[in-house]
C-alpha cells in the first residue's frame, strides 16, 4: 500500500490492485483480531483449571484480562472492542472486583442497540450483571436493574431463539424480581403482584424452553406462590426435566461412583425414557435422538452393574430398531459384550445359548456395518469362538466372504490365518496339510495388506508378529525351505520377529517373545545364517532365565535344533567339507547350543542326547573329525565328560551301562586311562556272575599300569593305554551276547584300532629300519590276527578303518623293502 500512497490512480487495473490489497488487508486484520481474542479466551479458560481462589487462578484471570483490555482500547469503535470489553468485565467480576466489572459491563448496556451483535453482547452483559446484583445482601444494591432492562429482558424471545445467555438473563431477572417482591410491605401490593407476574413469566419462558437453566427456572416458580409452585411441578415431569434429572444422576455416578449411585441413575434414566413416552415430541427427531441416547447410557449402566440380560436385550433393541443411528453401533457393542460375559455362567445350557447368541448378534454387526470397526471386533471376536469349537470351515468361510472395503479386513484375514495355523496343530496327519496350506494362503494375504507406515497400534504389530512367526513355521515344514522367504520375514522392518523381539518392547504381549525368539533361532539354522542365529539363542535363553517352565521348552527347542545342526555338518563331512569360516561358525552355533542344553535341560533324554553328541564332536576317528579342530575337540570331550558324569549321578534314571561304556570311550579318547579302566570296573562289578573275569582283570590292568607310568615317551604311553584298555575288556566283551558284552565289543576294536595306529606312527619315528620293520610287522600281524579271530571287526565301519590302516603300514613296509633293494 505504501507504494500507492499520495499517487494518483488513472489505471483500472491499478484500482483493482489496490482494492484487492485493502480487502487483503482487512483480512489479515480480523485474524489478527481472532488470534489475540482466542488468547484471552485462553487464558480465560485456563483460570477454570484450577481451583477458585488459588493463586495460579488469580494469575490466569489476570493474564485475561490484561488481553482483553488491550483488546477493547485498541478496537474501541468495533464489535471485537465490545466483546473484549465485555469479556473483561466477566472476569473482574469473577475476581471479585465488583465495581469495576459492573462499570465496564454498564457502558456496554448504556449503548444503543443498533445491530444484533450489539443487543447479543449487551444480554451477555446483562446475565453477568443480574449475577452480581443477586450476590449482593440487599435488594437496593440491585437499583441500576431499572424499568428499561425489565422491559428488555421480558422481550427476549422467541423462546426457540433464546441462546444461553438469553435463559442466563431471564432467569436470573426472574430471580431478582421475585427477592424484590419478597421485600415489599403489603401496602404495595399491586406492584409486588406485577413483580411476581413478571417473574412467574421469565420463569416459565425458561422452563418452558427445557433447556439450559430449566432446573433453577423451575425452583424460581416453586418458591413464587402455589400457583407457580404447581408449574414447576408440572415442568419437572417432562420429558426435558426427566432428562436433566438422569443426566445429573448419571453425573453424580461418575463423580462418586457406587451401587446406590449406579441404582439411582438407572431409575431415572428409566423414567425419563417413559416420560418421552407419554410426552407429544415437539421437534421428533431430535426427541428420537435423546431416547435412543438415553437408551444406550441405561444398556452402559446395566451392563456396568452386571446385569447382563438386561443390558444384552436393550443393546440389541436399539440396533434392531434404529440401526442406521451411531449410537446404535455403541449399543450392539454393549449386547456383545453383555453375551460374553454370560458366556461364563455355571449352568451349561444357559452358557451354549450365550455362545450362539454371540455368534448370532456378531454376524449380525460384520453385515449392518461391514466397513466400520465394530465390524472388525465382531469378526474377531466369531472366529475365536469357531476356534474354541475347532470349526475351521467357519473360520475359512468368514475370511472368504469378508468384505474387501473393510477397513479392518488385514487385522481379520491376520487373525484367522494365524488360529487356522494353531487349529492345524490338533489336526491328524490326513488333513493337516489341506489345511496348513489354506492357513498359509490367509497368512499372505494378510501380511500383504499391511500398511507400509513406520509403525503400527500395539495391538495390530502384536498381532503382525503373531502372523510372521506362524508362516515362518509353515515356511520351516516345507522341503526345500525357501530362505530368501524366512529371511525377509524375520527381518521385516516394521512387524519382523527378529526386529521387534530381540530387544521385546514392555508392549508386547510376553506370550509372544519366547515363540518369536524360538522361530527366529530356528529359522536363522535353517537358511545358514550362523551369526544371527547365535544372537538369537542368546536372546532366548536371556528370556528364559530365571522361569522353570521356559527353560524347559527351551531344553526341546536345542534338542530338535541340535539334531539339525549335527545332520547338517554330517551332510558337509560327506561332501569333503564347506567353506571353512562357515563350518566353523556352525561348529561354534553348535557349541553354544550343547552348552546351552547341558546347563537348561531338565529332560533326561535331552542330556543323554547332548553327552553322545559331544562325544561324536570330540571323536579323532568319528565323521566329524575333519571338520572340528583339535583344541575344539578336546573341549567338547570335556563336556562330553561332565554331562555323563551328571546323568550317572541319578542312578534312577537307568542306562547306567550304556552311559559309563559312553563315558570309557570319551576318556580313551583323552587318553586319560586309569579313569576309563574305572568306569570298565563299575560295568563288571554291576555283573554277578563275572566277578572272576573282574579280579583277573583287575590284575591285568594293574600290570599294565606298572608299564605304561613307566614309559618315557608319548607313543608308549598311548600304546600301552589301548592295549591295556583292549585286554581289560576282551574276556567279558566276547562271553555274551547281552547288551552290556555288544557294547564292550565296541570298546574292544576299538582299542585294538587305536593300538595299530599307534604302533604304525611310533613306527614311523624309528630311525633304526630294523626297529620300524619290526614295528611296522607286528601291527599289520595284530590286525591280521584279529581279521582271523574276528571277520567282523564290530561292523562294516570298524571294517573300513582295519582294511584302511592295514594298506598304510603295508605301504610303509613296501616302501622298507624298496629302499633295503
Amino acid at each position: 500500500m505504501a507504494g500507492y500512497r499520495g499517487r494518483r490512480l488513472g489505471r483500472r487495473e491499478e484500482r483493482l490492485t489496490r482494492d484487492r490489497l485493502e480487502e487483503r488487508r482487512e483480512q489479515l486484520r480480523g485474524r489478527a483480531l481472532q488470534v489475540h481474542l482466542l488468547a484471552a479466551e485462553a487464558s480465560a479458560e485456563r483460570a477454570r483449571c484450577f481451583p477458585p481462589g488459588s493463586a495460579d487462578w488469580k494469575t490466569a484471570l489476570r493474564q485475561a484480562i490484561t488481553r482483553y483490555h488491550e483488546l477493547s482500547q485498541q478496537q474501541q469503535a468495533r464489535a471485537a472492542g465490545l466483546w473484549a470489553q465485555v469479556e473483561e468485565g466477566r472476569a473482574h467480576l469473577e475476581l471479585g472486583e465488583k465495581d469495576r466489572g459492573l462499570a465496564l459491563l454498564a457502558d456496554v448496556l448504556d449503548l444503543p442497540a443498533t445491530e444484533p451483535l450489539i443487543e447479543r453482547l449487551q444480554t451477555r452483559a446483562l446475565a453477568a450483571s443480574l449475577e452480581a446484583w443477586l450476590a449482593t445482601p440487599t435488594a437496593a444494591d440491585d437499583a441500576s436493574f431499572g424499568e428499561k432492562f425489565r422491559q428488555r429482558v421480558l422481550k427476549l424471545g422467541p423462546r426457540d431463539a433464546l441462546d444461553a445467555d438469553a435463559l442466563a438473563t431471564k432467569v436470573r431477572a426472574a430471580e431478582l424480581l421475585r427477592r424484590r417482591a419478597d421485600g415489599l410491605s403489603g401496602e404495595e401490593g399491586r406492584q409486588q403482584a406485577r413483580l411476581l407476574e413478571d417473574a412467574r413469566k421469565l420463569a416459565t419462558d425458561v422452563a418452558r424452553a427445557g433447556r439450559d437453566y430449566a432446573a433453577e427456572a423451575r425452583d424460581v416458580l416453586a418458591n413464587l406462590d402455589r400457583r407457580g409452585a404447581a408449574a414447576a411441578e408440572r415442568f419437572g415431569q417432562s420429558f426435558t426435566a426427566m432428562v436433566e434429572s438422569a443426566e445429573a444422576a448419571v453425573a453424580q455416578l461418575r463423580a462418586a461412583p457406587s451401587d446406590a449411585a449406579r441404582d439411582e441413575a438407572i431409575a431415572a434414566l428409566r423414567a425419563a425414557l417413559v416420560a418421552a413416552g407419554h410426552e407429544l415430541p415437539e421437534e421428533g427427531e431430535d426427541r428420537q435422538r435423546q431416547r435412543l441416547q438415553l437408551s444406550y447410557q441405561l444398556a452402559t449402566l446395566l451392563y456396568e452393574g452386571q446385569r447382563y440380560h438386561e443390558a444384552a436385550v436393550l443393546g440389541e433393541h436399539l440396533l434392531n430398531t434404529a440401526p442406521n443411528e451411531p449410537v446404535s453401533r455403541q449399543a450392539a457393542t454393549i449386547a456383545l459384550a453383555s453375551w460374553q460375559a454370560l458366556k461364563q455362567q455355571p449352568t451349561a445350557a444357559w452358557a451354549s445359548q450365550a455362545i450362539h447368541q454371540v455368534a448370532r448378534l456378531a454376524e449380525a454387526i460384520m453385515r449392518q456395518w461391514p466397513e466400520e470397526a465394530e465390524s472388525t471386533a465382531a469378526a474377531m471376536l466369531a472366529i475365536d469362538l469357531a476356534a474354541a469349537a475347532q470349526d475351521l470351515e467357519a473360520i475359512d468361510t468368514l475370511l472368504s466372504g469378508l468384505n474387501k472395503q473393510s477397513p479392518g479386513r488385514a487385522a481379520i484375514v491376520l487373525r484367522g490365518g494365524v488360529t487356522l495355523w494353531q487349529a492345524c496343530q490338533q489336526l491328524e496327519t490326513a488333513e493337516k496339510a489341506a489345511w496348513q496350506e489354506r492357513a498359509a494362503g490367509w497368512l499372505d494375504e494378510g501380511l500383504a495388506l499391511l500398511s507400509d507406515a513406520d509403525s503400527l497400534k500395539p495391538d495390530g504389530l502384536s498381532l503382525a508378529i503373531a502372523a510372521a512367526v506362524a508362516r515362518c513355521n509353515l515356511l520351516l515344514l516345507a522341503d526345500p525351505v525357501d530362505s530368501e522367504e524366512v529371511k525377509r520375514l524375520l527381518l521385516q522392518p516394521v512387524w519382523g520377529p527378529w526386529t521387534q523381539l530381540q530387544k521385546p518392547s514392555p508392549a508386547l504381549p510376553k506370550q509372544l517373545v519366547e515363540p518369536g525368539l524360538a522361530i527366529c533361532l530356528r529359522g536363522f539354522v535353517a537358511i545358514g545364517d550362523d551369526k544371527l542365529a547365535s544372537q538369537a539363542l542368546a536372546s532366548l535363553v536371556d528370556y528364559a532365565r530365571g522361569s522353570p517352565e521356559a527353560t524347559g521348552r527351551l531344553a526341546g527347542t536345542i534338542a530338535v535344533l541340535g539334531r539339525k545342526l549335527v545332520d547338517d555338518l554330517e551332510e558337509t563331512a560327506q561332501q569333503d567339507g564347506g567353506e571353512i569360516k562357515q563350518v566353523a561358525l556352525r561348529l561354534e552355533l553348535l557349541g553354544q547350543v550343547l552348552d546351552v542344553a547341558q546347563k537348561a535341560s531338565g529332560s533326561r533324554a535331552v542330556s543323554t542326547w547332548t553327552a553322545v553328541t559331544l562325544s561324536q564332536l570330540g571323536s579323532s576317528t568319528g565323521p566329524f573329525a575333519p571338520l572340528v579342530p583339535r583344541d575344539a575337540r578336546v573341549g567338547f570331550l570335556r563336556q562330553a565328560v561332565t554331562v555323563t558324569e551328571q546323568l550317572l549321578d541319578d542312578p534312577a534314571g537307568g542306562q547306567q551301562t550304556a552311559l559309563r561304556l559312553q563315558l570309557v570311550n570319551v576318556l580313551a579318547e583323552l587318553k586319560e586311562w586309569e579313569a576309563a579302566l574305572a568306569q570298565i570296573d563299575e560295568v563288571l562289578l554291576d555283573q554277578d556272575a563275572a566277578r572272576s573275569v573282574a579280579e583277573l582283570a583287575r590284575q591285568r590292568f594293574r600290570e599294565a599300569a606298572v608299564g605304561w607310568r613307566k614309559a618315557v615317551s608319548g607313543g608308549t604311553a598311548v600304546a600301552w593305554g589301548w592295549g591295556g584298555l583292549a585286554s581289560r575288556v576282551s574276556n567279558r566283551a566276547f562271553g555274551g551276547e547281552d547288551q552290556t558284552a555288544r557294547g564292550l565289543r565296541q570298546v574292544y576294536f576299538q582299542a585294538r584300532l587305536r593300538l595299530a595306529a599307534c604302533r604304525l606312527a611310533w613306527a614311523r619315528r624309528e630311525t633304526d629300519l630294523n626297529e620300524r620293520r619290526r614295528r611296522l610287522e607286528q601291527a599289520a600281524g595284530d590286525i591280521k590276527i584279529e581279521l582271523q579271530l574276528h571277520p567282523a571287526l564290530g561292523g562294516e565301519t570298524l571294517q573300513v578303518e582295519f582294511k584302511s590302516l592295514l594298506d598304510d603300514i603295508e605301504e610303509e613296509l613296501g616302501r622298507l623293502s624298496g629302499a633295503a633293494s
